[in-house]
């Protein structure tokens, strides 16, 4: 029996958050099962690589900002 594995992060958007970030989202998915887990870590939309899921900061200081 064969199983299948995913794991991707993504940007979920508040409405609520007037400093423009948004919290970083782990979609799990197991089987066709999908689990949305927050990381409890923020990051600005203009900072976010959308087809690598992860941030584009290259200085440690916008790294440790998040």
């Amino acid at each position: 029996m064969e199983s299948s594995f995913g794991l991707s992060f993504f940007l979920k958007k508040n409405k609520h958050d007037r400093n423009r970030k948004s919290v970083i989202y782990m979609r799990l998915t197991v089987d066709g099962e999908i689990c949305d887990i927050s990381t409890k870590r923020k990051c600005e939309s203009k900072m976010w690589n959308k087809i690598s899921g992860r941030m584009n900061a290259k200085e440690e200081a916008d790294r440790k900002s998040v």
